[in-house]
């Protein structure tokens, strides 16, 4: 099994975090699954890693490139893809598309990203996470203010389906794992049609809400008082401009014709005035 782990990589993290991470790492050594996270040597990313690599398990790293300046990746991971691009989406799809299942501790702003990205995907069946697995290690309490407010939009009806069906929680690492790889085994054994089936019916009840009642409202109020659109007089503008044209250029053409005759009778006069005699 590949199990995606995403987590904080600052120096600053606090030490319980650090454990759990450290012994997540033994645990995907000791049980033969890959570890596939974002390589970092710092923080969950770095304990977890050195736990990993230090008990011979095998690791999967996901690094964009401007994370190899300084040699940001980890130095025990053999496995490394470098990924580029212009933010951390390509890093995301890969790290999304080579795990089984993801856990997600304590970490910062990249980690809440990754988290939200992954959880959105698995509502609306993309990137490949409809099947996946998503388990948060709520860690002393670290999640509680995220998962209170998943709840709440639940409970406003905003949240289409319950919390459960888009991210379990687990307090610590060995209960997570476990979870997962339940979860994979299971998804396993059933056939595929009935997965896609699953997230049909996850879709059709995203499109078939109902629209609350202002938006009902509004709509039948569009419906019996249509807008009355009035198109200007297209036929009278044209005739009229068309009448203002030829009078303008049938006063162009008749001063032109003036300025001509005008200006050979005076060329005739000025040529007989001026007419010497010849000389014999």
């Amino acid at each position: 099994m590949r199990v995606g782990v995403f987590g904080s990589s600052s120096k600053d993290t606090k030490q319980a975090y650090l454990d759990e991470a450290f012994r997540l790492g033994e645990l995907l050594a000791e049980r033969g699954y890959t570890c596939v996270n974002g390589a970092g040597k710092f923080g969950v990313m770095g304990a977890l890693n050195t736990a990993c690599s230090q008990k011979n398990g095998k690791i999967v790293g996901v690094i964009h490139s401007i994370f190899c300046v300084d040699a940001g990746e980890h130095p025990f991971i053999k496995d490394l893809l470098v990924v580029g691009g212009i933010d951390l989406y390509e890093r995301k799809l890969q790290l999304f598309d080579a795990s089984d299942c993801i856990l997600v501790l304590p970490g910062g702003v990249g980690t809440f990203d990754e988290l939200w990205d992954g959880i959105s995907s698995k509502s609306l069946g993309m990137k490949d996470m409809s099947l996946k697995p998503i388990c948060i290690v709520n860690v002393d309490g670290f999640y509680d203010g995220s998962l209170q407010q998943l709840q709440r939009a639940h409970e406003d009806g905003i949240l289409y389906q319950e919390v459960e069906e888009y991210v379990h929680v687990e307090t610590n690492v060995a209960d997570a794992l476990a979870w997962c790889a339940e979860q994979v085994e299971n998804s396993r054994k059933v056939p595929i049609d009935t997965h896609l089936r699953k997230i049909e019916r996850m879709v059709a009840k995203n499109n078939n809400v109902p629209h609350p009642e202002p938006v009902e409202h509004f709509a039948v109020h569009r419906e019996h008082v249509p807008i009355e659109v009035t198109e200007p007089d297209v036929t009278e503008s044209s005739t009229a401009r068309s009448s203002v044209s030829k009078r303008s250029d049938g006063s162009f053409y008749g001063s032109l014709v003036l300025a001509a005759s005008v200006g050979v009778l005076v060329g005739l006069t000025l040529a007989r005035v001026c007419k010497c005699p010849s000389r014999g």
